[in-house]
């Protein structure tokens, strides 16, 4: 949080929030102002929101912002969500609207404590209660497709049980999987398709190399696969099986080289391309162990160097080959040590 000085009556205000929008416009949250909490920035321009123009729908309690795919503003307030939607120049705009949503209907002592928006357009809501998700649509009346996720119709959120607050954050990895940060039990992820990674408990300094569980962002290199754990001890840097789709076979890893058995420890191929499979295979081409599609993790196999019978494979020379649906296709090799 940092300040800054308003002609309105000398006063400083804090800025609590910021975002950018789909036309590069800089909104800014200060709560502290009780006449015009919300702030638009477009180059040497500038615009200040009362109260009184959000049809009074908003309050001095704004908690979270973000800017959907059709440019509208979110604003998490209190047990409800605000919509506005302008037209033209947001510094004087050709017509506007403002539109409320509960977040939900059934509860409304759940509270927004942050949101965000995927790339395929599903506003995520962290609340005091869980992680929950609405479909968004295009029509500025109603915003809202679908809430979820349900469970014989009823709203449960992911993540009931953790301590998320105001500094939790959602961030989106490259392939749309959800990172919620909390400043207690470390960081957890929730993939596109609703299933957790690595499991419902998330990453913390009991099961990873977490520096701590006070985790205040998190951030990533979708190029190499990295995310970039900021806590109050440090960054943690998370090798993660979620990058940018690889183009071809060309920089693929295999470690740990050679690989020695018994090893509590799989051996790691990584930079395959989606959709790929692995065979391993002798040096006269007998398929002793293949790796699915469906058991590779994005653009990440694992081996644990037994054959198909779960027998630890000997020591020599293996062939590793991987190839996609399209027909591409490559060949390494490996030294395993049977100790």
């Amino acid at each position: 949080i940092f300040q800054t000085s308003k002609e309105n009556n000398n006063q400083l205000y804090n800025v609590d929030i910021i975002d950018i929008d789909k036309k590069n416009n800089l909104w800014a949250i200060s709560n502290n102002n009780s006449n015009q909490p919300i702030s638009i920035f477009s180059e040497n321009q500038f615009r200040h929101i009362s109260l009184n123009e959000t049809d009074n729908l908003l309050s001095n309690n704004i908690q979270t912002i973000t800017v959907d795919n059709f440019n509208r503003i979110w604003f998490g307030s209190s047990s409800n969500l605000i919509m506005y939607k302008y037209t033209g120049n947001a510094i004087d705009p050709s017509s506007e609207l403002w539109h409320k949503e509960l977040i939900d209907s059934d509860f409304s002592s759940r509270k927004a404590l942050n949101i965000n928006v995927s790339s395929k357009n599903k506003l995520w809501i962290l609340t005091n209660i869980g992680l929950i998700f609405k479909d968004l649509q295009v029509e500025e009346k109603n915003p809202i497709k679908s809430t979820g996720p349900l469970v014989d119709n009823i709203l449960r959120a992911y993540f009931p049980n953790v301590s998320f607050n105001l500094s939790s954050k959602i961030r989106f990895d490259s392939r749309g999987n959800i990172w919620v940060t909390s400043q207690t039990d470390g960081i957890y992820v929730l993939k596109e398709d609703g299933s957790y990674w690595p499991d419902i408990n998330g990453i913390n300094t009991s099961n990873s190399n977490l520096l701590s569980n006070w985790v205040e962002d998190v951030t990533f290199n979708d190029d190499e696969g990295l995310a970039y754990i900021a806590t109050n001890k440090g960054v943690s840097i998370l090798r993660i099986p979620f990058s940018n789709a690889k183009k071809s076979y060309n920089n693929i890893e295999i470690f740990p080289s050679p690989y020695r058995l018994p090893n509590e420890k799989p051996l790691t191929i990584n930079g395959l391309m989606d959709n790929s499979e692995v065979k391993i295979m002798t040096l006269n081409g007998i398929v002793i162990r293949t790796i699915y599609e469906h058991k590779i993790n994005e653009y990440q196999a694992f081996w644990d160097g037994r054959d198909k019978q779960g027998t630890y494979v000997g020591s020599g020379v293996y062939l590793i080959a991987f190839y996609d649906k399209k027909g591409k296709s490559s060949i390494t090799k490996i030294a395993v040590i049977r100790e």
